[in-house]
């Protein structure tokens, strides 16, 4: 009798692969079904068993118990299977592996390989709603043989994580704002800012060979951006640069902007409009400005800005600018004006001075003294002490 065919080695590898990566331990157990649930007769268990072993026994990392149980029901056989290197791999739905026998073995070994363990699945793993709506995180238990698993939900944040679910109670920051459908999704009835994380469904099954598994879920809560504060200049000179800015920070994601010169959008690049083809601008959606490096006539006008994300949109008024045209000739002619004023006045100070207006008159003589109080007699001091006299009034 010719040997299993690939085929059949082949499911029987990657099912007991399967059984061996999910299991904590080097070993783990196959349970082999009937295909329809059909019973088998003792020969066909027998020769079933047969093919089994030979199939382990020819597996490269595998091989089989040396005991191959027969259960009383003989729709089902326990195979034990042991790996003398963990081999991870994922087959099928992560759960079973078909076993078709094509041909071999007396078709005697027709039938299917499952391994008892919980495995999660999700239908998004990174849903968004808009802030005060609801949003529904999916955490479906696809296989489990454990009646009343222990169910857990935590959130994921730069602080580490914290339970949103835990003893069957919503807790934490989800507190009176989000229930458990059954079995384990978590419902968010009214969505905040403050959501947006990474959310980890836990589920732990006592009696399954692969007792835990768990799925992250990220989840964004959009913002609609409030009013940008605008920034425009009134008035701007020909030829000289200006800078429009627009900023706002409370939408999330992060806002991109818009800006429009009476009602009709500015494209990034000017040469793709008729209308803007001679301005010379640069404009960040991201920063939120618009800069002219020369503004001409024609870039007078009234503008506004738009932040806008996935959440919606909001704008600020609409601001008047204005381009005027600097007067060469009244310049000129004022710097003249001032030019001949100060030379008028230089003139008249020179010819005050040259007259003697600004001179001042030279005292004559020895400086002396004067008493402060008289006392009726004068004092004559002469070149030599000897010499007195008296004075007329004196004399008197």
């Amino acid at each position: 009798m010719s040997g299993p065919r690939p085929r059949f080695m082949s499911s029987l590898q990657h099912a007991a692969e399967e059984a061996l990566s999910l299991s904590s331990s080097w070993s783990a157990t196959l349970t082999v079904h009937t295909l329809n649930n059909e019973r088998l007769s003792r020969p066909a268990v027998a020769e079933w068993l047969r093919c089994l072993s030979l199939a382990c026994g020819n597996l490269k990392y595998l091989r089989a118990s040396t005991a191959l149980s027969q259960q009383t029901d003989t729709r089902e056989v326990k195979v034990g299977v042991s790996g003398e290197k963990k081999v991870e791999h994922t087959f099928g739905d992560g759960k079973s592996a078909t076993l078709v026998d094509d041909h071999s073995c007396d078709n005697t070994a027709r039938g299917y390989f499952s391994v008892s363990a919980v495995v999660l699945k999700t239908n998004n793993e990174s849903p968004w709603t808009d802030e005060f709506d609801k949003i529904e995180l999916s955490c479906l238990i696809e296989s489990i043989s454990t009646t009343n698993p222990r169910i857990e939900w935590k959130k994921i944040t730069n602080e580490g994580p914290s339970y949103v679910y835990f003893d069957g109670k919503i807790s934490g920051d989800l507190e009176n704002r989000a229930i458990i459908r059954e079995p384990a999704t978590l419902l968010i009835t009214n969505a905040t800012r403050l959501d947006t994380a990474k959310y980890r469904c836990e589920v732990t099954a006592a009696g399954d060979q692969k007792s835990f598994d768990e799925i992250v879920i990220d989840l964004v809560v959009r913002v609609k951006p409030v009013v940008p504060k605008c920034s425009v200049p009134k008035s701007v000179p020909f030829g000289k640069s200006a800078e429009l800015s627009c900023v706002e920070h409370e939408g999330f994601p992060k806002s991109q902007y818009q800006w429009f010169k009476n009602r009709e959008e500015i494209p990034d690049d000017p040469k793709t409009s008729l209308k803007f083809f001679n301005s010379t601008y640069t404009l960040s959606a991201e920063a939120g400005t618009l800069n002219f490096i020369a503004v001409r006539k024609e870039d007078s006008g009234e503008y506004f800005c738009r932040a806008k994300n996935d959440a919606g949109y909001a704008e600020c008024p609409p601001q008047k600018m204005e381009v005027y045209d600097i007067d060469v000739v009244g310049i000129v002619l004022g710097v003249l004006v001032v030019a001949v004023v100060l030379l008028c006045i230089t003139a008249g100070i020179c010819c005050a001075y040259k007259r003697g207006y600004f001179s001042s008159q030279k005292q004559t003589g020895n400086n002396y003294k004067v008493p402060a109080k008289g006392d009726g007699v004068d004092y004559v001091r002469t070149e030599d002490e000897g010499d007195f006299r008296h004075k007329s009034s004196f004399v008197i």
